[in-house]
């Protein structure tokens, strides 16, 4: 009984063995093959393209990213970082793009998707899973459906909701109630008895300000006349002017010359829109 004992707990412990080795043998997530198979790093234009709106385009400089089309602002870093990730997106399967291609809505595709010269077209997904059918080249492939919501966003969604550029100085900032100004060191407030680690934050807010949307500018704001502005002055670059759509529920500014809308939190018309004196000084 003993031998038996050992050679069934012996037999089962082989049979154990085999199946580990066999599930260690399937092809697992990180050995999938890359759709892409490129280096995202490398990548210098993308390009969107949807029936539903006009084609983007986005370029790579030396400040970031930027849209160049349909309109000409920096880009939001994080959005182009989700566009990006799909050069890592691995095919889950993949079979020959010959015929039958409205089958997987590859004829026309629903979105497509360029890096540089690499063409991706997006189709349509399985009923049970998350995945999406993605054809490149000559071949389709079966893929998490990671990417395509990016593609169908509007353009506004890809510019930087950050209205200061990246890296620009400030030298000054003019609201409908107070001027404040930084030039060589020295900052200054049109408010008498305003401090320097008051207008130092303030500045500052608006270097980090980010909006929680951007949409574009609707007829009826682009036709409103007049309303109070913010002016920012830079350096090196043109004034950026937004006007002050709205001040409650949410702090509402808009641009004009693109023409987007920058939409904060109604907490924001405090840190934009009035110097804090109360606030903890700077630490030196």
């Amino acid at each position: 009984m003993k031998f038996k004992a050992w050679l069934n707990l012996l037999l089962g412990a082989v049979a154990a063995l085999l199946a580990y080795l066999a599930f260690q043998t399937e092809v697992t997530p990180s050995e999938k093959s890359r759709i892409a198979a490129m280096d995202s790093a490398r990548v210098t234009r993308i390009t969107i393209g949807h029936k539903d709106q006009p084609e983007i385009r986005l370029v790579r400089e030396a400040a970031g990213w930027r849209l160049t089309a349909p309109i000409a602002l920096p880009a939001d870093p994080v959005r182009v970082d989700r566009l990006l990730d799909f050069a890592q997106t691995r095919s889950e399967s993949s079979f020959p793009a010959t015929t039958g291609l409205a089958r997987y809505e590859l004829d026309p595709p629903r979105a497509t998707l360029a890096f540089d010269d690499r063409r991706f077209e997006f189709g349509g997904s399985q009923p049970l899973s998350y995945h999406r059918y993605v054809r490149t080249g000559d071949t389709i492939h079966l893929a998490l459906d990671t990417t395509y919501h990016h593609l169908i966003a509007p353009p506004t969604d890809y510019v930087d909701p950050k209205p200061v550029p990246a890296g620009a100085h400030i030298g000054a900032i003019r609201t409908p109630e107070f001027e404040v100004t930084q030039a060589n060191g020295a900052l200054r407030a049109s408010v008498a008895g305003t401090d320097s680690d008051a207008i130092a934050r303030f500045i500052e807010n608006w270097r980090q300000a980010r909006a929680m949307t951007v949409r574009p500018l609707a007829e009826d704001e682009a036709g409103a006349q007049g309303g109070a502005s913010v002016e920012l002055r830079f350096d090196n670059q043109p004034v950026l002017t937004l006007t002050i759509l709205k001040r409650d529920p949410e702090l509402v500014l808009a641009r004009r010359d693109f023409p987007v809308v920058y939409v904060f939190p109604a907490e924001a018309v405090k840190r934009l829109l009035a110097i804090d004196t109360a606030a903890p000084r700077l630490p030196p």
